[in-house]
């Protein structure tokens, strides 16, 4: 199926889209090629990742990559490119803005209830009804898109809390398995993802990758067997998996700013100063 190129606009419709779409699919989006992101910068973008695979670049130089059968929610304010990463990206792409709502839609997502070959005819549909120039058709495809575009929201926000609840397992099973030598392919494999996808969840929740997450819970981990046992520095590198101690110690600096005992020392200074001062630390 091709589908044809157009951009289309606009409505008069309170809350519903004002919209642009774009699209092209059945290109040849080749790796070296790029399509800068230019506009009002209250646009919004939506892709379909059809075949292939792409990226989207921010003005911060960070990319966001768009693995096949997946979609992106994005904003113009933010994009500064869209290019491909494979010799063929396929992609379906509309430019919408939405009028008297603060809603904003952000983010990648894959779920499989959506039908890629769906969109394909109703992209078709709705470029059909546009070039026909009739105020009619054209606010029945700005009317099919905000539909469209509601339903792909509510996705979005279902697949968000799934993934909450997935983090939530990751981080017990984590936690469970802290003493050893845990690693990403280690999580993605016990919950039958691909890294990439337990990187992304990670990186949006907390900022940070698993395997940086995961140290950082140890470290805490190991502060308060060095407050509440005797075991040595060694003890500790060996309980909690790391080659040695120095190897413990230059982890806890990277995080902490200071050695295991220089950090210890300065919580109990903290602590006996805010014992003669009424709590106060």
């Amino acid at each position: 199926v091709v589908i044809k190129e157009q951009t289309f606009g606009s409505n008069t419709f309170e809350n519903t889209c004002f919209c642009q779409l774009k699209n092209t699919y059945n290109s040849v989006f080749t790796a070296t090629n790029s399509a800068e992101c230019i506009g009002a910068p209250n646009m919004h973008c939506l892709i379909f990742s059809i075949e292939g695979s792409g990226a989207v670049v921010y003005k911060n130089q960070s990319k966001v990559q768009l693995t096949q059968n997946s979609v992106f929610f994005g904003s113009m304010k933010d994009m500064t490119l869209i290019k491909s990463t494979c010799p063929r990206w396929h992609f379906i792409c509309y430019w919408y803005l939405i009028e008297n709502s603060e809603q904003e839609y952000k983010g990648v997502f894959t779920d499989e209830r959506i039908d890629f070959e769906k969109e394909i005819k109703d992209a078709n549909e709705l470029i059909n009804l546009m070039q026909s120039g009739s105020f009619t058709k054209l606010s029945i495809a700005s009317s099919m898109f905000t539909i469209k575009l509601l339903s792909l929201a509510n996705l979005l926000k279902l697949n968000q809390e799934n993934s909450h609840k997935l983090l939530d397992k990751i981080i017990t099973f984590v936690n469970a398995h802290i003493k050893e030598k845990l690693s990403t392919k280690d999580i993605a494999k016990e919950f039958g993802y691909c890294e990439k996808h337990i990187r992304y969840i990670f990186n949006r929740q907390f900022k940070t990758s698993p395997n940086k997450f995961i140290d950082s819970l140890k470290l805490e981990q190991i502060i308060l067997m060095l407050q509440t046992t005797s075991y040595s520095l060694e003890d500790l590198a060996e309980l909690y998996n790391y080659s040695s101690a120095s190897h413990l110690i230059n982890n806890f600096k990277k995080k902490f700013g200071s050695t295991p005992k220089q950090y210890i020392k300065r919580v109990k200074i903290r602590q006996e100063y805010a014992e003669t001062n009424g709590g106060k630390q």
